[in-house]
């Protein structure tokens, strides 16, 4: 097993062509292609990731679930931190409440 800056080095020297990769998830998709490999570790992620970032390539993060939404962190913490719902099968709905950490009280 070869190291990842000398697999890296011999991937851009194959027909893959660095100027057309959009973002990092692309220069990861890529990489995981040419290495016949469906998956790679997470430290090879994170100098993918530190590659592109060198080469002036965007990079793209996970989208939290304000993003993924469209509504701001505020409202959500007011509507995650106030109640919650719970329903188990056969049982009527009961509530519980959450502290300002998250945590059920007790009842």
């Amino acid at each position: 097993m070869d190291k990842f800056p000398e697999a890296f080095e011999r991937f851009e020297k194959s027909e893959v062509d660095l100027d057309k990769i959009r973002d990092s998830n692309d220069l990861i998709r890529k990489f995981r292609y040419w290495n016949n490999i469906g998956t790679t570790t997470h430290q090879q992620d994170i100098s993918l990731k530190k590659i592109a970032r060198e080469r002036g390539i965007k990079i793209v993060g996970a989208k939290g679930i304000s993003e993924r939404k469209g509504v701001s962190r505020e409202a959500l913490k007011k509507r995650y931190t106030a109640v919650t719902y719970h329903t188990k099968k056969g049982d009527v709905m009961r509530i519980r409440a959450r502290d300002s950490k998250g945590r059920f009280t007790k009842k």
